[in-house]
């Protein structure tokens, strides 16, 4: 697919998190709906809106610790899928599609991908305990990105075996994991390049596509990368989403990140956080403001954030890079 999933992967394991907080859907409605469908006091969930019209891709991890009798209450039938990535090794005795069992019993473990269909309206027993990953796209996301890349109706997706190996879609998904639980800092550019990235990897592996004449992707003309800058620049403490930043742009969000990588070699994410480095130079050398206040007005988490960005690019702390540039 003209998505480049292997660039995006390869942007993913490179670029470093940074923002001021995670993603904008984290404790929403989605995990209340999630909660009360699997009878759990939480299920951790963050969105990522990569098309100008379709759903959101919703990320979510579904931990059953404590046994119960019974199944997941029944959805809602939809144009959808989900696919359900094990974390642990546990047993699915009871999957199903409405009278239908899906999986057989015995023990489903980490790396395994179970494709399931929301117009089936599947469901689960809760009397075993399961964690597992869980990745919702929309039809209409699927082929309005399929669209975009020259393609045609996505026709549905198929998993040749149910509960086959899918190490790509298994790596991307333990990448959201810290951000779902809340254990760092997570910029919305990273949320949406992950969901870029598995929706490139569907469309590769599962999807039925009749690609037409692909669209070729040129580069970001000066103009758009002006604008882009300035509405950065606007404020850095915000958490800018791709779509919003292709916005500025006039165009969709996945032939945005193709034509923002081809123009600067280095995924949007990536490239606000070079932003944010060279406004705390700039504001270093001013030496105005201190430390702790320069990360917040970057849209850093806190200094300790900047400090460790700063010393992986600078191969020095922040403190130490402003008295260097006194000396000079």
């Amino acid at each position: 697919m003209a998505l480049g999933v292997n660039n995006i992967i390869l942007g993913l394991l490179s670029g470093q998190c940074a923002g001021k907080g995670v993603s904008t859907l984290a404790y929403s409605s989605v995990e209340q709906i999630l909660s009360d469908r699997f009878q759990l006091p939480h299920a951790p969930t963050i969105e990522a809106r990569i098309t100008s019209s379709g759903p959101g891709i919703a990320l979510s991890r579904i931990r059953n610790d404590k046994p119960k009798l019974g199944h997941s209450i029944i959805p809602p039938e939809e144009e959808a899928f989900v696919f359900k990535l094990p974390l642990v090794a546990a047993t699915y005795p009871d999957l199903r599609y409405g009278s239908r069992k899906l999986v057989a019993s015995g023990i489903r473990r980490p790396g395994q991908v179970f494709l399931l269909d929301m117009t089936e309206r599947p469901v689960i027993g809760l009397h075993n305990k399961f964690d597992h990953f869980r990745i919702y796209v929309s039809a209409q996301t699927l082929d309005e990105l399929s669209y975009e890349q020259g393609g045609r109706h996505v026709g549905g997706l198929l998993q040749q075996e149910f509960g086959s190996c899918d190490p790509i879609m298994f790596h991307l998904a333990k990448s959201v994991l810290p951000a779902l639980e809340a254990q760092h800092p997570v910029a919305q550019a990273f949320i949406d390049h992950v969901a870029l990235a598995c929706c490139a990897h569907i469309m590769n592996r599962y999807a039925n596509l009749c690609v037409g004449r692909r669209h070729r992707h040129r580069g970001l003309a000066a103009w758009q990368m002006l604008r882009i800058r300035s509405f950065v620049e606007a404020d850095l403490s915000a958490n800018p989403a791709i779509a919003d930043l292709a916005l500025q742009c006039g165009l969709s969000t996945s032939y945005f990140f193709d034509a923002f990588k081809k123009t600067n070699g280095i995924s949007p994410h990536q490239w606000i956080l070079n932003v944010r480095i060279e406004r705390a130079k700039a504001l270093l050398m001013k030496g105005e403001k201190n430390i702790s206040e320069i990360s917040l007005e970057c849209g850093f988490f806190d200094q300790s954030h900047l400090a460790r960005v700063f010393l992986r690019r600078e191969k020095c702390n922040p403190g130490e890079w402003r008295r260097r540039m006194r000396i000079r």
